[in-house]
């Protein structure tokens, strides 16, 4: 009897559960060390350094679409949100994948990897030459939950990088509330708006390469390395405000003269004219977002110290045309010094940026692009660069600069404040103390009944004191020196031209 009427329970309880929506399965998944090629089906090739990865990553079956790990959605959600990727699908060729996991991180590209390892390394796209199609990722990680939005092949020349970040500017709500059908379903709607208005006019002449990447015919990129004769040039070149003297003179003419419109400058010649392009459109979107300029610079010079490397690139940025839409030139600048005895890397911010992308925020980025750089994976090392530029702009600006400006030279000033509760208590302190000495002159104390009583005669002495507070500001900017693979923190300081600039202290290696 007992036996019966668990059983009796158990199925009213499916029942129920199934009528309210929330039974939902987990998404099946399958042994990689079974199948063939570790069950990768793509051109990517496996590696000792991308094996890891790949068995790291769920292998699914590429025709579900919706993979809720974290159990988020109901049943019922789950079918209409398929037949809503079905009409995407349809109506635009591209694949479109929801994947949403309870996986624990310490940074931000730990999720993005585990994401498009998830896309890569199962059949998604498998219908088209580049596995076209779009995917949000989903981390509910209890301590530091997560999404993103990713767009893989011909899908990123529809819906770029600036598309994406809007779509997950407009889901934010929904998906911070976990109102999650309401904000999966948005997405879809996000995305197929953007396919709809048809490529962005800088993507007009792109293309997707072999890899994947998103690449412009090279006749668009020209030559960004061409350069003018300053001595030819009125005011040797210089657009901006800055005054040539003795002293910055041959700074000026050692500085070369470039078009500033290309924004990639590769001296050293590191990187591809596929990659520069791909590069350039991710500028683009930086700029239209920011209002701040972006410079990439590359070039092999020997050095002795390491300011010498901070004042070829500060130079490069202020005697040539960077940031002139702007009152105080804003934009930011990576430099890589390719010197084969000690290669070394910066970056810099100038004008308003400064406010934005701060010596601390330079620095940390630094650090975040050091083994890319460092191993010589340029396009991976300056991509990255780039997303957290992106990312200290969206932050907003830091409470320490909310009051801090820019003065007319570039430089950073933060406005005195007194802090009159300590100068009201010194005060008191000191009244208190003379008070205290005062009295003790005064052993023998009569009372007075004249003016005159109170004058102790042949000594009298009159004297006038000004008590002046003086305001000042004092600033420790640190540079590193070292001639090891580590580097100082951040400073902010003057280049040649005595315009204003930050830094994030540079790295050897």
């Amino acid at each position: 009897m007992k036996k019966k009427l668990l059983i009796l329970i158990t199925f009213i309880s499916i029942f129920f559960l199934t009528l309210s929506g929330t039974y939902a399965k987990t998404p099946k998944t399958y042994d990689r060390n079974t199948l063939n090629n570790l069950g990768v089906n793509k051109k990517w090739k496996i590696t000792d350094n991308n094996k890891k990865n790949v068995l790291a990553t769920y292998k699914v079956d590429a025709s579900e679409k919706i993979y809720d790990f974290s159990d988020i959605l109901t049943d019922d959600e789950e079918k209409k949100l398929s037949k809503q990727i079905e009409e995407f699908i349809k109506k635009t060729g591209f694949d479109m994948v929801i994947f949403i996991d309870n996986k624990s991180y310490s940074r931000d590209d730990e999720n993005t990897t585990y994401a498009t390892d998830f896309y890569d390394y199962n059949d998604f796209g498998m219908s088209s030459t580049h596995y076209d199609g779009v995917m949000i990722f989903r981390n509910t990680y209890e301590a530091d939950k997560y999404f993103d939005a990713f767009s893989f092949g011909e899908a990123q020349l529809y819906i770029p990088s600036r598309e994406l970040d809007a779509t997950l500017d407009d889901i934010y709500n929904e998906i911070s509330s976990s109102h999650y059908y309401e904000g999966f379903s948005k997405y879809i709607a996000d995305m197929t708006k953007y396919y709809e208005n048809g490529k962005p006019s800088s993507y007009d002449k792109a293309y997707i390469d072999d890899t994947g990447h998103i690449a412009y015919n090279t006749e668009i990129t020209g030559s960004a390395t061409e350069t003018q004769d300053r001595t030819t040039l009125d005011n040797l070149g210089v657009n901006k405000k800055w005054k040539i003297t003795d002293s910055n003179r041959s700074n000026v003419l050692d500085t070369p003269k470039v078009d500033a419109s290309f924004k990639i400058y590769d001296f050293s010649d590191i990187l591809t004219p596929a990659e520069e392009a791909s590069l350039k459109i991710m500028i683009d979107d930086f700029r239209d977002k920011t209002g701040f300029d972006m410079v990439i610079f590359t070039d092999d010079f020997a050095y002795t110290n390491d300011y010498a490397n901070t004042t070829r690139a500060t130079d490069f940025y202020d005697y040539n045309d960077f940031g002139m839409g702007t009152e105080n030139y804003d934009g930011v600048l990576l430099f890589r010094n390719t010197y084969k005895d000690d290669p070394y890397y910066d970056a810099l911010s100038f004008g308003k940026a400064q406010l934005y992308i701060t010596p601390s925020e330079l620095s940390i980025t630094l650090d975040h692009i050091y083994d890319l750089v460092h191993s010589g994976q340029y396009y991976e090392g300056f991509k990255k660069y780039i997303e957290e530029m992106t990312l200290c702009y969206d932050n907003g600006i830091s409470d320490a600069y909310k009051d801090a400006y820019i003065d007319d030279t570039g430089h950073i000033v933060f406005p005195y404040k007194a802090n009159y509760a300590m100068l009201g208590f010194v005060a008191v302190i000191i009244t208190i103390i003379v008070m205290i000495i005062m009295a003790s002159k005064h052993k023998m104390i009569k009372k007075a009944t004249n003016a005159t009583d109170y004058i102790e005669e042949g000594k009298t002495n009159y004297s006038v004191k000004s008590d002046q507070f003086l305001r000042s500001r004092t600033t420790s900017y640190t540079h590193s020196s070292s001639s090891g693979s580590g580097g100082g923190g951040g400073f902010s300081g003057s280049g040649s031209s005595g315009g204003g600039f930050s830094s994030g202290g540079g790295r050897h290696g």
